[in-house]
């Protein structure tokens, strides 16, 4: 039976072994993206998807809306 201690054991390795890279023989760490960085990723995809969903929210439904009337 698997220990509680392996699984997690197991799992912080996948994570680490998610930002380690070989090159030339040789592991080196990668540096996870900057929080500040990521912030502003998502920034500028909200920018633009919250727009076009709304739009086509609203055209959905006057159309549904002009259509029972």
């Amino acid at each position: 039976m698997v220990s509680t201690l392996s699984i997690m054991h197991a799992a912080s390795l996948r994570a680490v072994h998610k930002y380690v890279t070989l090159k030339k023989g040789k592991a080196r760490r990668k540096e996870p993206p900057h929080p500040i960085r990521v912030a502003k990723t998502i920034d500028v995809i909200a920018r633009i998807t919250f727009p076009v969903a709304y739009s086509i929210f609203l055209i959905f439904f006057f159309i549904h809306y002009k259509g029972a009337s």
